[in-house]
């Protein structure tokens, strides 16, 4: 089994692209047989796919008005891809993680050819997670990492819809959930879907990571 040395560096940002690098500290994760080896303090570990929720699943770069720029996902975010369409009950593993489905969602609109992906900070958001544009049109996109049974409510579709009038230049919202939506929420809100909200469950945000390489939305 290979293994890799940081380069002799400080920042993340500058290690070997090809390596799985854990968010903290000098450990990577390998895969091998079907689950990954955590390698860090001269351990080797064997874990579950949920490992790769502390690794690094995007770049961030440039710094603007409302957070900072990603630049690119990384090898972990394509293995996150994998195993989430494989085994669709590791969404529930972003409850704990919740930044981390914050990331993840960043990274699929960056891989589905939307430009300036822009992830705001953890606190002080402004009401949006994710703000991304494409031809022209520029959306708001509302994470909310969810177990099964709690539902995104009315309350919080209401709270993303505000953000039409309070952040200039947005074409449409979304919130996307590891979840399903509340009853009656798509009855009440219907005269503004698809065209200026987009409520995007489970079973979409699964149907649109398959779709990763096409021009999807």
């Amino acid at each position: 089994m290979a293994k890799y040395r940081r380069r002799f560096v400080d920042r993340i940002e500058d290690r070997d692209p090809t390596v799985m690098w854990k968010e903290h500290g000098d450990g990577y994760v390998l895969p091998h047989d079907g689950r990954y080896i955590d390698v860090g303090n001269r351990l080797m570990v064997s874990r579950n796919a949920d490992i790769l929720l502390q690794t690094r699943i995007i770049n961030l770069g440039q710094r603007v008005a409302r957070g900072q720029i990603v630049s690119t996902t990384t090898r972990a975010w394509s293995a996150l891809r994998k195993e989430v369409l494989e085994d669709p009950s590791l969404l529930q593993h972003f409850r704990v993680w919740y930044r981390k489905f914050e990331e993840f969602v960043a990274g699929a609109y960056r891989e589905s050819h939307w430009s300036d992906v822009v992830l705001t900070p953890r606190s002080n958001d402004h009401g949006f997670d994710i703000a991304a544009q494409k031809r022209g049109r520029r959306i708001l996109d509302e994470t909310k990492a969810y177990k099964p049974s709690l539902l995104v409510t009315h309350q919080i579709v209401r709270a993303a819809l505000g953000l039409l009038i309070s952040e200039k230049n947005v074409h449409q919202v979304r919130v996307t959930t590891t979840s399903s939506f509340a009853p009656r929420v798509f009855s009440e809100f219907s005269h503004l879907i698809p065209g200026k909200l987009g409520l995007r469950d489970q079973q979409y945000l699964l149907q649109w990571l398959r779709s990763i390489g096409s021009q999807s939305s």
